[in-house]
């Protein structure tokens, strides 16, 4: 443990590899499968967590040495997130396509040819600026749309800062934050459009890794700390009393700092905690979380048939729910050797 830390000033910093994030990721990743699948009412608190890890990891990223410019890590970016998510379009497409053979019914008929041209871009969100509802051919791909925001705008950070070193990254994302605060606070979101909509559980992350990784200084840490608890006991507050403080985000914001909290006390265990066997599978499931969930959800009705015929008289309903998510991860993990794979960094 000594090794990963590194003293200077008033404080310590670590390595920016965080052992328990690819197991945060799994579990985060089962929960939104289980919140589809219908028997997990609070399996959407997954995608706050995705948030805020995404808001570590890219940070971290686009710190990293080995990114020497703002082109590079948008390239590293859509090199990464792309091509899996234009392969598992194409699965929802053929899989629609089968549908039609086997029943009739023509889904792919609603949608218009911008519609197939912003659902392949990642750009359903532009339609909601103009006053409209955005096209997502497969719903759970709207948190998708807020990713590739925040990589563009971290992607615009670097830059800037390479350009004016007094513009430090982190003072942009800090200022982002707290303007993205403010718009949550004043407007009803979010309306899968603005990236300022979700930054403030993205920000988390960010602060999770610049207090963890980098600042050194005792009063910012402790302002970390502070903020991110005031954060979670405003929400918490404010659910209580039947107050959106922070407007729709209220509820996922609650749960982004609670998670955010967890990470920076487990920091010091991580890498222990890391060998325990839960840990390992949950690990596991993080690695190919990417991959479970563009393919999960218009993989919902074939996964429960199948369980069906294996379970034809039913059983215990743990049983049934453990196949539902193995049957997933199964699929998952084939997608992810032929599709993800292939696109993963050497």
């Amino acid at each position: 443990m000594e090794a990963e830390k590194a003293k200077a000033g008033d404080g310590e910093v670590w390595r920016a590899r965080y052992s328990l994030l690819d197991a945060f990721r799994g579990m985060a990743a089962l929960a939104v499968v289980a919140f589809h699948a219908q028997f997990c009412w609070w399996g959407h608190y997954g995608v706050p967590v995705f948030f805020v890890i995404s808001g570590y990891c890219i940070y971290a990223s686009a710190e990293a040495g080995k990114v020497r410019s703002a082109g590079q890590f948008m390239r590293n970016r859509i090199w990464r997130i792309y091509p899996p998510y234009v392969l598992a379009l194409l699965f929802f497409l053929a899989t629609r396509l089968v549908k039609w053979k086997m029943t009739g019914e023509n889904q792919l008929a609603q949608y218009t040819l911008v519609d197939y041209v912003q659902n392949l871009t990642l750009t359903q969100w532009t339609r909601t600026l103009v006053g409209g509802d955005p096209p997502f051919m497969v719903a759970a791909f709207w948190s998708l749309n807020y990713e590739v925001q925040f990589y563009a705008v971290v992607g615009l950070c670097l830059a800037v800062a390479r350009w004016r070193e007094r513009l430090d990254m982190q003072w942009q994302v800090m200022g982002l934050l707290a303007v993205s605060m403010v718009w949550c606070m004043v407007f009803e979101v979010p309306r899968y459009a603005w990236f300022l909509e979700c930054w403030p559980l993205f920000g988390l992350g960010c602060v999770a890794y610049l207090y963890l990784c980098r600042w050194r200084s005792g009063v910012a840490r402790r302002s970390a700390e502070v903020f991110v608890g005031l954060v979670l006991v405003a929400a918490l507050l404010g659910l209580w009393r039947g107050v959106r403080v922070f407007g729709g985000l209220t509820e996922s914001l609650a749960a982004g700092a609670g998670f955010t909290l967890v990470l920076m006390l487990l920091r010091p265990y991580s890498d222990r905690m890391a060998t325990w066997l839960p840990v390992k599978w949950l690990g596991a499931v993080g690695v190919i979380s990417y991959s479970l969930y563009l393919i999960h959800q218009f993989n919902l009705v074939l996964v429960g048939k199948v369980v069906g015929l294996l379970m034809p008289g039913g059983g215990p309903r743990v049983l049934e729910v453990l196949l539902i998510l193995m049957g997933h991860v199964v699929l998952a993990a084939v997608f992810w050797r032929f599709c993800e794979r292939p696109f993963l960094r050497k």
